[in-house]
């Protein structure tokens, strides 16, 4: 199958330079089933070299989102083709984008998920963290946590395809931090006592632009029977604002 459209402008800007307007969108992929992809917005291919799995797109400064035209948009991926174009659609929706406002969609490995990220700006000492959980072949019924070595429990009782709202964390750069995703338990249970199955050190390195007054997402990925390699199970993040 094949798209076409009329040529349509798409550009990525840190939200700081001001594109009023518009709206919004970030792509993550972190399905295991899929290696690369496109990405078209309303018949327009809107990236440059393909996604690879584990990748966050756009990624480039501070609260960089792709931007797009506000009202109904189909978002679809597409297999990087090499005889014939992008032929092979593997994922699409369409859905109403208001201007001003800030989407992510994920890829998963049974399907996606679209949210708008409605991020507040964290009080003094704070930042906001939102979990997002898409490991989908874990165990049925099982449920998991993000745990903070400071401060306990963050986000509880995430089903696959589930996400917390923004919570807010106590956060000093001179003070070490690690995330934790765990079985859901009790939340006086401590570390010592709970399965885990990713770490994260609260860091710069793995979150870009880590610093207070500012909100992120930190996805828990992977396949939950895979300890190494390229699509073992851990975390990535990114940062909103």
């Amino acid at each position: 199958m094949g798209i076409t459209a009329c040529k349509k402008e798409f550009t990525i800007h840190a939200t700081e330079e001001g594109t009023s307007g518009k709206a919004y969108l970030k792509v993550v992929h972190a399905s295991t089933n899929l290696d690369t992809f496109n990405i078209y917005v309303g018949g327009t291919k809107v990236n440059g070299a393909a996604i690879t799995y584990n990748s966050i797109y756009p990624v480039s400064g501070v609260n960089s989102y792709l931007t797009i035209d506000p009202g109904t948009q189909t978002v679809e991926l597409f297999k990087p083709g090499t005889l014939v174009g992008d032929s092979i659609s593997l994922q699409s929706f369409s859905d109403t984008f208001e201007a001003g406002k800030y989407y992510t969609f994920i890829l998963t490995s049974a399907g996606q998920i679209f949210t708008q990220d409605a991020f507040p700006t964290p009080d003094t000492g704070m930042i906001d963290i939102r979990f997002i959980h898409t490991v989908l072949n874990d165990t049925t019924g099982k449920t998991v946590d993000l745990y903070s070595a400071k401060h306990g429990v963050v986000a509880a009782g995430l089903s696959p395809g589930e996400l917390s709202d923004y919570i807010p964390v106590a956060y000093n750069v001179n003070i070490k931090d690690t995330l934790y995703v765990t079985r859901s338990a009790s939340s006086a249970t401590p570390l010592s006592g709970r399965a885990v199955f990713a770490t994260m050190a609260l860091t710069t390195g793995n979150i870009a632009n880590l610093t207070v007054q500012r909100s992120y997402t930190v996805i828990f990925k992977g396949s939950i029977s895979v300890t190494s390699g390229t699509k073992a199970r851990g975390l990535i993040g990114y940062v909103h604002y």
